[in-house]
């Protein structure tokens, strides 16, 4: 046995083992997802079941592939109700009917298109109409120069994810080294980018060169009008998380408001926008249908 199968035999056993350990109950609901997705999911789950709810936190996509995998072959676990969430990221694998994959980039898009927002200032930040008609305009303007800017960054990301698959190659971008916040200066009225494409390309490590058609064939699958869900859910999440800081700042201004006809007092964390807010997050008729057909079948 060479070093890679002995890995890949000693994670099965570990995930086996865990899994063992979590599925105890058989009139329990259990959900494997990539992090720390509760938030979302939870209350979706629970309108649909008085049973009780048990997450297990896979630490990445891939794990949630791979405890799906394992559960199958063991085949004892047919008749528990388990659900399995993953995001869809610039993926192109094929994943079985039984994990829900997002429709969108992930699930923080469904947080961040002008509707969710309009309900948050209706019922959470009691903002009256007109009010909510000016913020709603601003928020839509500001977001297409965002998407504007943004389109290059998820161009660029996609077409290594792609580069990558094709080629076999195995490489991961380090997203995580980009400070957004080095690259956007979000506004109410706009957004404006910082730095340039070559700076923050060489933040994310190692990657794979291209040609420039590769490059206009990739920016040319994107859909303008789709722009909220098709561009990565995080730089989404972090553009909501600004508007939504200045947007607050501005309507709690005592004197020199520039936009709206009164001050007004606002409660709740921006920027916990995935659990302060998850109850305002759009709902997908594809998660429906999955969930009940999962916990009610």
């Amino acid at each position: 046995m060479d070093l890679l199968e002995l890995y890949e035999k000693k994670r099965f056993l570990g995930n086996r083992h865990k899994i063992r350990l979590f599925l105890k109950k058989k009139e329990d609901v259990y959900c494997f997802v990539e992090g720390k997705d509760s938030e979302y999911y939870f209350p979706k789950i629970q309108a649909c079941t008085d049973k009780k709810i048990t997450f297990f936190d896979c630490r990445g996509r891939d794990n949630v592939i791979l405890n799906y995998s394992i559960i199958e072959y063991l085949k004892k676990y047919v008749n528990y109700k388990i659900l399995y969430f993953i995001d869809r990221d610039f993926n192109v694998d094929v994943v079985p009917d039984s994990i829900y994959q997002t429709p969108c980039y992930a699930i923080e898009n469904l947080y961040v298109h002008k509707n969710v927002l309009s309900a948050i200032l209706e019922y959470s930040w009691h903002i009256d109409e007109e009010d909510r008609r000016i913020a709603l305009e601003l928020y839509e303007n500001s977001q297409k120069n965002y998407h504007f800017h943004a389109l290059e960054m998820n161009t660029f990301i996609k077409l290594q994810k792609y580069l990558s698959h094709d080629r076999g190659l195995g490489i991961k971008l380090n997203l995580s080294n980009i400070n957004l916040d080095d690259l956007y200066k979000i506004d109410l009225e706009s957004t404006e980018r910082k730095i340039g494409m070559e700076q923050w390309i060489s933040k994310v490590g190692e990657t794979i060169e291209y040609e420039e058609s590769q490059f206009a064939d990739i920016q040319n699958t994107f859909s303008k009008s789709h722009y909220c869900y098709e561009f990565r859910g995080k730089n989404e999440l972090f553009f909501m998380k600004k508007y939504m800081e200045r947007l607050k700042e501005e309507l709690g201004k005592k004197n020199n408001r520039k936009y709206f006809s009164k001050r007004y007092s606002i409660s709740g964390q921006v920027n916990e926008i995935m659990s302060t807010y998850s109850q305002y997050s759009e709902y997908p008729e594809c998660l429906r249908i999955y969930i009940r057909t999962r916990v009610e079948g």
